[in-house]
């Protein structure tokens, strides 16, 4: 007599932020990634299914044996859920995988819209004065104040620090405060998203960026100029395998922030920059002339990041305030990453 069928018990992986994901067979297969990647999608070259997460946005997950992004080749993760990429044996990195949000408007997959209560936004303005600028997002670490608009339009308030138990994206910066007529405020630079890597092996020779964008500049109202808009805070990035090597770059940086209108329409600001390397800082964007506030720098490498200018001259808007670093965490490996790594990883 044939003794009674038992199922074989789960294959599961993840033991960090991601955890416990579970498949009836070891994914299989070899997959490499190139274009875009849209989180909101099962099947073909989109998520291989999508899995609640309790406390978050549902998971995209990218599982086989092996995934690897070849050099030269870009890979980038759009969409509202994190990504997470599932490999039974290696996970290697040599082209770049791009989950960052950036000023051109595109949105990093999982970057959170909104975070907590603070009001980051910049000040409309009033009378003639010219519309404050706008903080930059916070989540690993501080974004920084924006410049008031000239007259005393206030900046937006800078939110606090996240310690994400789930995996989501970080935090936007602020859109910059109107100029007269409601018209003319930077536009609010979009956070980093997010993306989770579990395997036995990871290598990463090539690029992860999960930064912040810029911060948009503030241009001209009906009759004063608009605030710089805030850089947009860093991602987060997991890395969880027993070895994980980093020879090449990793980073969830902050967006600079946008500048400030000067005293007319046609001194617009300048917008903030997008972050390039782990240690380069996103510069922000020049105020307008004759006293458009400049923006802040964002957060890169250790450095805080730096807050907007006051606008000078009647009628100008203050600079947007720079963007916060992201969060960089790594499970299992207990092995030094490599240099270019930016924020410092926890573990």
């Amino acid at each position: 007599m044939d003794p009674p069928h038992r199922d074989a018990a789960p294959i599961c992986f993840g033991t960090g932020t991601v955890k416990d994901v579970c498949f009836d067979v070891a994914p299989a297969g070899a997959v490499k990634l190139g274009g875009t990647i849209d989180t909101a999608i099962e099947g073909g070259a989109n998520c291989t299914r999508i899995d609640p997460q309790p406390g978050g946005a549902p998971l995209c997950i990218i599982a086989a044996d092996s995934i690897t992004i070849d050099p030269d080749v870009i890979a980038v993760g759009k969409g509202p859920n994190p990504l997470v990429l599932i490999a039974s044996s290696s996970i290697t990195i040599a082209g770049t995988l791009d989950v960052a949000s950036h000023a051109t408007g595109a949105v990093g997959a999982g970057a959170q819209v909104a975070c907590g209560t603070a009001i980051v936004d910049g000040e409309d303005a009033s009378g003639m004065d010219g519309g404050g600028g706008a903080a930059g997002g916070s989540f690993g670490s501080l974004g920084a104040a924006g410049g008031k608009g000239n007259g005393g339009s206030n900046a937006g308030v800078v939110g606090t620090t996240q310690a994400p138990v789930v995996l989501v994206g970080g935090c936007p910066g602020g859109g910059g405060g109107t100029g007269i007529g409601g018209v003319g405020a930077g536009k609010a630079g979009g956070c980093g998203g997010a993306v989770d890597l579990v395997a036995a092996t990871i290598e990463v020779p090539g690029t992860i960026d999960a930064s912040g964008a810029g911060g948009g500049p503030g241009i001209d109202g009906l009759g004063s100029g608009g605030g710089g808009g805030g850089g947009g805070s860093g991602g987060f990035i997991g890395l969880d395998a027993p070895s994980v090597t980093v020879t090449g770059a990793m980073f969830a940086n902050g967006g600079g922030a946008g500048g400030g209108n000067g005293n007319d329409f046609d001194k617009p600001g300048q917008p903030g920059h997008d972050p390039m390397a782990p240690s380069a800082v996103a510069l922000g964007g020049n105020g307008g002339q004759n006293g458009g506030g400049d923006g802040g720098a964002g957060s890169a490498a250790g450095t805080a990041a730096t807050p907007g200018s006051n606008g000078s001259n009647t009628f100008c808007g203050g600079g947007g305030g720079g963007g916060g670093a992201g969060i960089v965490r790594v499970f299992q490996s207990t092995g030094p990453l490599g240099a270019n790594v930016s924020p410092t990883p926890s573990r």
